[in-house]
């Protein structure tokens, strides 16, 4: 066979193979005569099949997984137009109605809150709030309405941003129809295909609907859809691992992510979705016979693990870190937080309350006592300035002095004092005299400045146990019996599962 029959029949297996041509070449007679004869016309066709091949190298390797990737170019036009309607269609007499309407009556008071710097405690994640708050503070608005009830008019209340919050909703909401626009041709799907899929998103009903109101799902579902169109981008660029474009759609893929799981916990689901992916990602590397070098494949998983674990984390960090920070006065949420935590919070009646305290109980230190009872709840030791009545129902005589009673909830009237019975001193020493066990304390009421006491006198709950009251000026008809001793148990201890004490950084039992 010659040359240009060998050459030919080079040109035509190529073609053939980045055609994925099923048909087989047939042997006949006079095949070198034929082979010369086609020479020509297939080194033609060698060429075009050549250019072919080079074209459709993805094709030909993304066949190998059972489907062919024919890509596209954006159609900006088309691309613009839809946007445009998408947001003509969501903005469309957005002050309408004029009412707090659903979880308006939520997500608006949360800005509120934040353009006030008051504490508030919600079950999301803060990053769609702090959106809210933001355009609520560059807005002008003063923090003053608070949307309190479902159905107040807004027009009767012109400082309420409601406009302004409800338009930024529907921008993020107007933004996915691009986005899914945007993912379909990466997906190699037809600009055809592309169109029908953002024209759907587009005039889908509910997401106009939920679009249009001040909530955080609209901002939810754009970082979703961000985090896939990122991913998709990333995912073709694996022929060109490391690049500036490889490594900025995969930094923008942590980053979504973050801002996904940031806004609502549901985004935990689109985490694992492109946490499969990469696993998958990995695993097609790892077996990459190609890819010889193991040390190329650890820099994949190590830029991996750097923009899918580390970036987002860290961003989802600062959210919160921005959201305690412009949240410094106390407000509705200090119930659900502890004492410490209250502590640091302007206007709070525990603002400053063991602040300088020592980290570990010693005398002057200022602490909780908290019993958990038999049903499981918890209750804190607590006083105020009621005295026991003289008399009860079935005529038993009480002492009269100041009542001690088991409270559920935090408060300032639970806190009490460490104090040496030898000393006046209601302040730590310095340096700090920790409590050990064996010690003899007295409890002094923080509030009330009286002594925690018990003594022969039967309780008002039950008349075979004592009564606890708290002693002080007035009550020396009886002796005081407000000496106690310490005992410390280790923690996970039969004895010590009942009872115990509490201070910023500390504890301690009894």
């Amino acid at each position: 066979m010659s040359d240009s029959g060998v050459g030919g029949g080079s040109a035509v297996l190529r073609q053939r193979q980045a055609r994925k041509d099923p048909d087989e070449a047939t042997a006949g007679e006079n095949t070198e005569g034929v082979s010369r004869g086609n020479g020509g016309d297939a080194n033609r066709r060698s060429e075009q099949g050549g250019t072919f091949a080079q074209q459709s190298e993805e094709q030909v390797e993304d066949g190998e997984v059972g489907f062919v990737l024919q890509k596209e170019r954006l159609n900006l036009t088309a691309l613009l137009a839809l946007t445009a309607v998408s947001f003509a269609v969501r903005l469309y007499r957005i002050d309408e109605p004029h009412y707090v309407a659903f979880d308006e009556v939520h997500f608006g008071k949360f800005a509120a809150y934040y353009v006030q710097g008051s504490y508030f405690f919600d079950v999301h994640p803060p990053l769609a709030k702090l959106i809210l708050g933001g355009v609520s503070y560059w807005s002008g608005f003063d923090g003053s309405f608070t949307y309190d009830a479902i159905g107040t008019d807004y027009r009767e209340y012109p400082e309420a941003p409601y406009v302004a919050l409800r338009t930024t909703c529907a921008i993020f909401a107007a933004l996915l129809v691009p986005i899914v626009y945007a993912a379909s041709i990466n997906l190699g799907h037809s600009n055809a295909s592309a169109l029908l899929a953002g024209t759907l998103i587009c005039f889908d009903n509910a997401l106009i609907t939920n679009g249009r109101f001040i909530l955080l799902d609209s901002i939810l579902i754009f970082f979703i859809g961000a985090s896939l169109l990122s991913c998709v981008v990333f995912h073709n660029q694996r022929r060109s691992p490391f690049s500036l474009t490889w490594w900025l759609s995969l930094s923008a893929t942590g980053i979504c992510l973050a801002g996904a799981i940031g806004c609502k916990f549901v985004g935990v689901f689109v985490v694992v979705l492109v946490g499969c992916h990469t696993i998958f990602d990995l695993w097609t590397l790892l077996g990459d016979m190609r890819m010889s070098v193991p040390r190329f494949v650890a820099r994949h998983f190590a830029a991996r693990a750097l923009c899918l674990i580390v970036l987002p984390v860290a961003v989802y960090c600062g959210f919160f870190y921005v959201h305690f920070a412009v949240l410094p006065r106390s407000g509705s949420g200090d119930s659900f937080m502890s004492a410490s935590f209250q502590s640091d919070l302007l206007g709070s009646k525990f603002h400053n309350q063991t602040f300088l305290q020592p980290r570990a109980v010693a005398f002057g230190s200022q602490v909780t006592l908290k019993q958990q009872t038999s049903g499981g709840q918890v209750c804190f030791l607590h006083s105020h300035p009621s005295k026991y009545p003289l008399r009860y129902e079935d005529q038993r005589v009480s002492s009269q002095q100041q009542q001690v009673t088991c409270y559920e909830h935090l408060d300032h009237n639970n806190w009490w004092v460490v104090k040496h019975p030898g000393s006046d001193s209601l302040e730590p020493s310095d340096p700090p005299t920790p409590v050990v066990d064996g010690d003899v304390v007295q409890l002094v009421h923080k509030q009330t400045g009286r002594r925690l006491n018990s003594h022969d006198v039967a309780s008002p709950l039950h008349a075979v146990a004592q009564e606890v009251s708290c002693y002080g000026e007035g009550d020396e008809r009886l002796a005081a019996e407000d000496e106690w001793v310490v005992e410390v148990w280790e923690k996970g201890s039969s004895s010590g599962s009942n009872g115990g004490g509490s201070s910023n950084g500390g504890g301690g039992g009894g």
